[in-house]
């Protein structure tokens, strides 16, 4: 669904727009590039013990 969709982004956000969660979600990336993004994510995982290198290898990214 969202691969399909034009503007995947404005797709998630009416999906998920009453979650707390993606608000907060929204208020770390906003305005971020692909460095800061990239970042962001591994502290994510980081958090919850992810190994985000392995997760990415793991779904084919």
């Amino acid at each position: 669904m969202l691969k399909m969709a034009q503007n995947p982004m404005a797709e998630m956000q009416k999906m998920f727009s009453n979650s707390p969660v993606w608000g907060q979600f929204n208020q770390l990336t906003q305005g971020k590039n692909e460095q800061e993004l990239e970042q962001v994510a591994r502290n994510l995982a980081q958090t919850k013990g992810i190994n985000l290198d392995q997760f990415r290898s793991q779904i084919g990214l």
